[in-house]
Order: C-alpha cells, then sequence, then structure tokens
C-alpha cells in the first residue's frame, strides 16, 4: 500500500513539473525519446495538451462536412472548375514529387499554397486540408505527412463529383 501512494505522488509532481515546464514554453519543446524518436509538443495559445497529442481547438463552426458519399456543399465556392483546374494542374505535379518523397520544407509550401489556394477559392476543404499538412510539418509529424499527402486524390475527388 505505501509504494503504491508513493508512487501516486510521485506521478502526481511528475505530472506538475511537466505542466510547469509546458506552461513555460512560448512555442513549443522538442523531445527525444530512448529510440531517437523526435516529437515536438506545440504550446501556442488555442493549443491545449492533452495525454501525450496535441490537439487544435478550432472556433470555426461554419465548415462544410463532408457526407458518408464523400460529398460537399459547393455553393459557397468561389470559381469551383477554375479550383479543380489549379488542383489538375501545378498542384497535382507538386503532389506528385511529394508523394514520392516528403521534404518538411516543400511540404510546409505545399500545404501553405493549398491554404491560399483555398482562402482565394472559399474552399474550406483544401484550406483545412492545406492547414493539416503545413501543421503536420511544423510538428515533424513523418506518419501524418504520409497519411495526408495520400489524401490528395480524395480531397480532389469530392470536389469534382
Amino acid at each position: 500500500m505505501q509504494i503504491a501512494c508513493e508512487l501516486i505522488t510521485e506521478l502526481s509532481e511528475s505530472k506538475e513539473r511537466f505542466q510547469t515546464i509546458l506552461n513555460s514554453a512560448a512555442e513549443g519543446i522538442y523531445g527525444v525519446d530512448l529510440n531517437c524518436s523526435c516529437t515536438f509538443i506545440v504550446t501556442l495559445p488555442g493549443i491545449e495538451y492533452k495525454g501525450g497529442k496535441t490537439e487544435i481547438k478550432s472556433a470555426d463552426k461554419t465548415k462544410p462536412e463532408i457526407s458518408e458519399k464523400g460529398r460537399i456543399d459547393k455553393t459557397g465556392i468561389k470559381d469551383l472548375k477554375g479550383l479543380v483546374s489549379e488542383l489538375e494542374g501545378g498542384f497535382h505535379n507538386d503532389y506528385l514529387l511529394l508523394e514520392a518523397r516528403q521534404p518538411i520544407s516543400e511540404l510546409k509550401s505545399f500545404g501553405q499554397a493549398l491554404m491560399a489556394l483555398g482562402k482565394k477559392h472559399s474552399c474550406n476543404l483544401i484550406y483545412d486540408y492545406g492547414k493539416s499538412l503545413s501543421d503536420s510539418s511544423d510538428n515533424f509529424d513523418i506518419e501524418g505527412m504520409l497519411r495526408l499527402i495520400r489524401k490528395y486524390p480524395e480531397n480532389l475527388s469530392i470536389l469534382k463529383n
């Protein structure tokens, strides 16, 4: 029983020290575990640390929901044909290069370009997709980058349907 109480006390103190470190960090903290895996914990305003993951909170409740059939409400999108044309043109070429290799700086630039394109055409789907790509590169989330870059054809297909 005494060992359990000591462990609980030690765990509580460790949690408090960790929270103090997070609260005092400006933009984030890099960490390397025993397996040499690098982690970046973001501590920017609007992002709250919860149980080993960062959770981005968004106040924007106007984002279109994708239906089960992969369709969105496209009525608010400006020049849908132009948007699809840009996504099938130069952006598609960039996607093909990033599908083969994922240099973090190029992936971040691609995400930012998609954000600008989404904003230009009032398309939250593309803006949010670009933001997710950019954020995953900022966080050095290799698995997230790979998963997201592979969603490009799916997002294009949703806009074309």
